[in-house]
């Protein structure tokens, strides 16, 4: 009887932390998909217009939008990106991936349902009057009014709990 050569080994923290990420991109992402806009006036006072939807649609498509979590500026809060958006009854239809295992869970079992977008607007108008104003001072003829922007640039979109937009929504896709 021959004997085998066994080899041992130390596992540091450093190394098991980088096998759990590699194994982690070994698992396929899970495919959501959702409404991440509409045309109404949201519950923050302020409103998207259908003008703008054909180029949040073009910036969603080009596969630099990323899905995070709670708006934090932060690599930790990117769990996903947008792959696939469209317009469909008023409303941004989008398509992505979520590589966080626990985000993945939470949405597979719907608690998370909810997403908000965050961009940056070229310009701000009065909702009434249609004046261009900003944000913070609001329209000095209506500041009760709501307001509308223009020319929106979109940073990225959130996985958040209470959405300003209602009809949001994020849900697994099924293959």
């Amino acid at each position: 009887m021959r004997e085998k050569d066994i080899a041992f080994f130390a596992v540091t923290n450093a190394d098991a932390n980088a096998l759990t990420f590699q194994a982690s991109l070994l698992e396929a992402p899970l495919r959501v998909a959702g409404i991440c806009l509409d045309d109404t006036m949201n519950i923050n006072n302020w409103q998207v217009p259908k003008s703008e939807f054909p180029s949040l649609v073009s910036q969603m498509n080009s596969g630099k939008i990323r899905i995070m979590t709670d708006h934090a500026d932060s690599v930790d809060s990117v769990i996903g990106k947008i792959t696939k958006a469209w317009v469909q009854n008023n409303q941004i239809h989008y398509q992505g991936e979520v590589l966080d295992k626990q985000i993945s869970t939470k949405i597979e079992r719907g608690y998370l349902t909810g997403v908000s977008i965050r961009g940056t607007a070229r310009k701000v108008y009065c909702a009434e009057c249609l004046r261009e104003t900003t944000k913070e001072k609001g329209c000095k003829l209506h500041p009760d009014s709501g307001i509308i922007v223009s020319g929106l640039t979109l940073r990225e979109i959130s996985l958040v709990v209470s959405p300003a937009y209602a009809n949001t929504s994020i849900y697994p896709l099924r293959s």
